[in-house]
């Protein structure tokens, strides 16, 4: 990638590096994951992807008492759910068919966590 950035894959996970800092970890490949020899993934909420909406990974995170921030962008059309004490981001979006599907339809297609310094979650708030 040139300029100090690498990206290294283990498995479907994505982890970004600055020169020698690990800035994120990102998985836009959820369908795919599996365990393996090597990785063993706690999937938790993420077994049925399917039906993982926004409205029903609200309803998951209330139930379990997960403090959480909820970040809007109509523009780009994509909703970002930031687990408070992780900091783990869920992504969210329309399935491209239906573009202009009502919000807490949309489907989860990324998760990802950020170092602080390059997290710009809490911009715009």
């Amino acid at each position: 990638m040139g300029n100090g950035f690498s990206i290294i894959r283990y498995g479907w996970i994505e982890l970004h590096f600055d020169l020698d800092k690990l800035f994120l970890i990102w998985c836009d490949s959820l369908p795919y994951i599996e365990d393996s020899d090597r990785i063993k993934y706690d999937k938790w909420m993420l077994t049925n992807l399917d039906e993982l909406t926004l409205e029903q990974t609200q309803k998951r995170l209330n139930s379990e008492r997960v403090n959480y921030l909820v970040k809007f962008n109509t523009e780009e059309q994509h909703v970002i759910v930031k687990i408070k004490y992780s900091g783990v981001k869920l992504w969210f979006h329309p399935e491209t068919e239906k573009m202009n599907e009502e919000i807490n339809k949309y489907k989860l297609f990324a998760f990802g966590k950020s170092e602080e310094d390059y997290d710009n979650f809490n911009r715009g708030f």
